[in-house]
């Protein structure tokens, strides 16, 4: 793969007026700022475009452009064909870490999957990109962006891979308790995590525990944190988990923080202010995303509960099915299938985007990807891709209640032989 790497960035480096589009998620948004940076450091000229995805309507838009190059980060593996048949004659990148849907023959396509590797637990987008860049020019002063992306794509415990950039980074590992936003309050930290249902319930254990609901959890100290531990332990859950922080960034301290709030900036349609944080400015106003975000999820999980019993959500042993349609942006249902997960095991929700339906399937017990390809594979329509652990896909609107019945029945298949298996 480095040799791969080094001829891909030996190439690159000769071509000038760069078009680089990249996923809107955390880890693309990271690989996107490292190529960026990269990019400004050898002195090119570039036009960066953040999407949700890609299909054949978005590849063929991107190919009328009057480009000669075109770098795709975080996406590209799963449109291969695609990408050669509408983009022939000019010069491609794809650097990508999502299982390949079939073999490049004309454009450079880097991946992990290409050697062995698994690209949902080894090496994110961002990763892969920071090997890359680092051919081209010093790199290591984004080394935490790379983690960064990783965190954003679950890739925990790191690789070797990941440990190395770690190394690389000005970043210092702890033992906490595992909440997300250092930087939020104890009880608001309590109230989104996965151990409570309400903020009622947080109010109640908080008040309980006798540590202050205000104090930040970046505060916490050690007596705090077995408190919690020993309070939080028995429901059997993890509790504990690796704090990410870098020594000298007051905004961005907490690794996964700032993986919440790069999130916030793509799902919010405001990516550009995501790279920009990445590379040091805007960083208040990257941080004002949060608030927006945090109300939409607020909003997308009332609603779950207010309809669980409804026609709308399939809640069985082990897995739930939500068609939330036009209820939560489609932008949000896999974040609000990461929380859910925790729970039920293995998520998949739906929801309207534009004239389609998107699918965003979590699981902690199957392979989320393989699933959703066989599921896409038996319905005959749609587009799916992804990892083990968390995998999408675009289906016709007029073919949800197809998919769900097919999905119901697998998904019960699945569980009948996890119990046979146990």
């Amino acid at each position: 793969m480095k040799e791969l790497l080094k001829k891909a960035a030996e190439q690159l480096k000769e071509k000038d007026r760069i078009r680089v589009i990249s996923h809107y998620d955390a880890d693309g948004i990271s690989a996107a700022s490292i190529f960026v940076r990269m990019l400004q450091k050898l002195g090119k000229e570039f036009i960066v475009s953040i999407v949700p995805g890609l299909d054949k309507g978005v590849l063929t838009q991107l190919a009328k452009e009057e480009y000669s190059t075109f770098v795709f980060l975080d996406l590209g593996s799963g449109s291969i064909a695609d990408i050669e048949e509408l983009f022939a004659g000019k010069d491609v990148f794809v650097l990508d870490h999502h299982v390949p849907s079939s073999k490049a023959q004309e454009i450079i396509h880097v991946n992990p999957h290409l050697f062995g590797l698994d690209g949902g637990t080894e090496l994110s987008a961002s990763s892969l990109c920071y090997l890359f860049c680092k051919e081209l020019t010093d790199i290591t002063e984004m080394a935490h962006i790379a983690l960064v992306g990783a965190l954003g794509d679950l890739q925990e415990p790191f690789s070797p891979y990941h440990e190395t950039i770690l190394k690389e980074s000005d970043v210092e590992v702890k033992k906490g308790i595992r909440l997300y936003g250092g930087s939020r309050p104890l009880l608001k930290a309590l109230e989104f995590s996965s151990f409570f249902e309400s903020r009622e319930e947080a109010e109640i254990f908080v008040e309980k525990l006798g540590i202050s609901p205000e104090k930040k959890v970046n505060e916490l100290n050690e007596e705090d944190v077995t408190k919690l531990q020993e309070a939080l332990s028995v429901d059997n859950k993890e509790v504990l988990w690796n704090i990410y922080s870098r020594k000298d960034d007051d905004h961005y301290k907490d690794l996964r923080e700032f993986v919440t709030i790069l999130n916030a900036c793509g799902k919010m349609n405001k990516p550009s202010l995501g790279i920009a944080a990445c590379l040091g400015g805007l960083r208040e106003k990257a941080v004002g995303c949060l608030f927006e975000y945090r109300q939409e999820i607020l909003k997308a999980r009332e609603w779950f509960k207010a309809n669980r019993k409804g026609k709308r959500i399939i809640d069985k042993e082990g897995f739930v099915i939500i068609n939330a349609q036009d209820k939560i942006m489609g932008a949000l249902i896999g974040t609000l299938a990461s929380m859910l997960k925790e729970e039920k095991g293995t998520i998949i929700g739906l929801s309207h985007v534009e004239e389609k339906t998107k699918v965003s399937m979590r699981s902690k017990t199957i392979d989320a990807q393989a699933t959703l390809k066989a599921l896409i594979k038996k319905l005959g329509k749609g587009q799916s891709g992804g990892h083990k652990q968390a995998a999408g896909a675009f289906i016709p609107r007029e073919s949800e209640e197809e998919f769900i019945r097919l999905a119901s029945r697998l998904l019960e298949e699945k569980s009948v032989e996890e119990e046979i298996t146990a």
